[in-house]
This record gives C-alpha cells, sequence and structure tokens, in this order.
C-alpha cells in the first residue's frame, strides 16, 4: 500500500472489504478468514502491479489508412471551427489519433 500510494479505504474500495477489516488485518488482529483476506489482498496487489507494468509499454502512433482517415477529420473540424465526434469500440485507436494530431500541429498554436 505504501508503494503505491493507496489508503486503506482505497484498497477497502477496490477489494470490497471493509476499512475495519484491512485495519485489522494489517494489525494482525483480524479474527475472521485470514486466508480470504489475505488472498484478496494478494490477488488486488497483482492485479495492480501488473496494471503498472503495463503503464510502462510505449506505444507508437501507426498511421493506418483509419488513423490517416481521422486525422483528415479531426483537421477539417478544427479549421472550420467546428465539433465533430468520433466513435468506434474500444482499442481502435480514437485516443492515438487525437494524440497524434495533438503533437503534431502543437506548433501551430
Amino acid at each position: 500500500m505504501e508503494r503505491s500510494g493507496y489508503t486503506q479505504r482505497k484498497v477497502a474500495d477496490k477489494t470490497g472489504l471493509s476499512c475495519a477489516t484491512i485495519s485489522q488485518y494489517l494489525k494482525g488482529v483480524y479474527n475472521g478468514n485470514i486466508d480470504n483476506v489475505g488472498g484478496t489482498l494478494r490477488d488486488f496487489l497483482d492485479r495492480d502491479t501488473e496494471r503498472a507494468h503495463r503503464r510502462d509499454i510505449k506505444v507508437h502512433f501507426v498511421p493506418t489508412h483509419l488513423a490517416r482517415v481521422a486525422l483528415n477529420l479531426i483537421s477539417a473540424t478544427h479549421d472550420f471551427g467546428d465539433i465533430g465526434v468520433i466513435y468506434r469500440p474500444a482499442g481502435m485507436g480514437k485516443s492515438m489519433v487525437l494524440k497524434e494530431y495533438v503533437r503534431a500541429n502543437s506548433a501551430n498554436q
């Protein structure tokens, strides 16, 4: 918890355990199912560690055909001072395209 900067409240919210259970477990005075609480906390910490490792992966923009179409639409929307909507399922690269547009056009501000 210290390494991740989590409070007992945040761990409780993320694990479904109560703050009292976590507090008692950490103090070594918990009278309930210690294996269950320990397993829940280990699972949470393992998932959190895995998530932190995934953040370390550097992802680079790949100008696919759809990415170029999206960049052109964003550019036209920007040029005309209009509002545009891009929608696709999660993981299709919408955020990457927007970040690339900002990166490529930040000098033009």
